[in-house]
């Protein structure tokens, strides 16, 4: 079985979604948006053991959120407070956008409890 993801610099893997978010090794840094569908932005992460940055498509972490999902994307407009537009920006939006369901993500991903690898 392959690793859900593998740390393209010192070759470090975690077999799970969960296995990586636990990691005390790994820190969330934010969001990389694409507007055009809000499932194929990206999750930063850094890697502290070799200060790489991970990558993860918000997709694999979409069952983290159970609220709605809105099928209209506010980003853009004047309603859009702009943080999909901040990689480092990991607040909520309360907006009825496309987009908000990933800032949810965001919320969820931040409270993961960290557990000592080994």
């Amino acid at each position: 079985m392959a690793p859900f993801k593998t740390c393209s610099l010192c070759g470090e893997s975690w077999v799970s979604r969960d296995d990586l978010l636990a990691d005390p090794e790994v820190v969330l840094l934010g969001y990389q948006a694409f507007s055009a569908n809000p499932a194929e932005g990206m999750l930063l992460f850094n890697h502290m053991t070799c200060q790489t940055t991970l990558a993860v498509r918000v997709e694999s972490l979409r069952d983290l959120h159970d609220g709605p999902v809105h099928a209209e994307s506010l980003h853009g407009t004047e309603a859009c407070p702009g943080r999909c537009d901040t990689t480092g920006d990991l607040e909520r939006c309360t907006n009825r956008c496309a987009g908000a369901w990933v800032r949810e993500v965001l919320q969820t991903v931040k409270a993961w409890p960290k557990t000592p690898r080994g």
